[in-house]
């Protein structure tokens, strides 16, 4: 059991990467998270949402989701 989050960091790097899908993506929190995930190796990821808005958060903040697949879906009521 891990003790410390620097601990639990080294477990889930000796784990394989996961894929994950994130949806209503355009927030930089999330954009910075995801890339960090990529990283580090611990996710790859889709986002799902509104790519203009996506691409120009992560091009604002200087946030690499170039790994990334990106679903453009602007309305919001089919992805949440």
């Amino acid at each position: 059991m891990p003790v410390s989050f620097k601990e639990l960091l080294d477990m889930a790097k000796n784990k394989t990467a996961k894929k994950i899908v994130v949806v209503n993506a355009a927030d930089d929190d999330v954009l910075k998270s995801v890339a960090e995930a990529h990283k580090n190796g611990f996710a790859s990821a889709i986002l799902v949402g509104d790519k203009e808005k996506i691409l120009h958060i992560s091009e604002t903040n200087a946030i690499d989701i170039t790994s990334c697949e990106i679903v453009d879906e602007k309305d919001y009521d089919k992805v949440s």
